[in-house]
């Protein structure tokens, strides 16, 4: 595994993904279980001296959908990669449904769905052929149920109809919807989506949005990062805020938001009083 930050982009068309294949059904974990996702210290810093990811203490509940939010370059996807095991962290350790990434990888990937960067696809192919080959690939899928499953998927992303176009033809967000539609083939312990809602419609987004609830009401874990604040506020129960790489916040939703306390700074070159309206109303200069 290489150390630089263009790994994983060996795929046949976009950039890196990951799905993996669960074996028969798992059941939902307990929403009081063990941790789904643990870091601790976890460092990525590339060659060149870039420090991509700053000894981040991540704690994921079971049975949470839990929002991994940050602006563009905040280090979110680094970690996803880290926990996906598609690259090795510098320093510090990750676990993954209680078990050590990427040592683990093997043993844990095939319980997790992911779509990371972006989906990897073959664009002379169409969109039920795509999840075809991404289906037998999976040594544990079971042949007689693929075409009813691939069927399903489609539907439950909304690509039903254009699933018989070219993946080269797809637009943006048609795209994305067919990288969940392969992290959907078979039922998931958790689902990890890097920014889901990435090149989607308003009404793209809110399907999407509906869908990450529904897995969660199964049972599904969802881990799925973000830079929208109200896609955070909209969808998840617990959330973390990253910032140049270091973790600046980490609760539930709630409880983030009835701590945080807004206010309003205004530098003015005038060294007087505050105009008298202000004063009257008690607003801050």
């Amino acid at each position: 595994m290489t150390d630089t930050a263009a790994e994983a982009e060996d795929a046949p068309e976009g950039r890196a993904a990951a799905t993996g294949a669960a074996p028969g059904n798992p059941a939902p974990v307990a929403a009081t279980g063990a941790p789904v996702i643990r870091t601790r210290g976890l460092t990525k810093r590339y060659r060149g001296g870039q420090l991509a990811v700053d000894g981040l203490d991540l704690t994921v509940p079971a049975g949470s959908v839990f929002g991994f939010l940050g602006p563009n370059g905040s280090g979110k996807t680094t970690t996803i990669r880290m926990l996906m095991g598609l690259i090795d962290p510098t320093s510090g350790t990750a676990e993954v449904l209680g078990r050590p990434m990427p040592e683990a990888a093997c043993t844990v990937l095939p319980e997790v769905g992911a779509l990371i960067e972006g989906p990897a696809l073959y664009g002379f192919l169409n969109g039920r052929d795509n999840l075809l080959r991404y289906d037998r690939a999976d040594p544990t899928a079971d042949p007689r149920t693929r075409r009813a499953r691939v069927d399903e998927a489609l539907a439950r992303v909304g690509l039903a109809a254009a699933s018989g176009k070219k993946a080269k033809a797809y637009s943006l967000g048609m795209k994305q919807r067919l990288g969940l539609a392969a992290a959907l083939l078979r039922p998931r312990r958790l689902l990890v989506l890097d920014e889901p809602t990435n090149g989607l419609d308003p009404q793209g987004m809110r399907e999407i949005r509906l869908l990450v609830r529904e897995l969660a009401a199964e049972g599904t874990t969802v881990f799925l990062s973000s830079h929208l604040l109200d896609e955070i506020e909209q969808v998840c129960t617990h959330a973390a805020v990253m910032a140049r790489g270091r973790l600046i916040v980490q609760g539930p939703v709630a409880d983030l938001a009835a701590s945080a306390r807004g206010r309003l700074a205004v530098t003015t070159p005038d060294p007087g009083p505050p105009p008298a309206s202000s004063r009257s109303t008690g607003s801050p200069a």
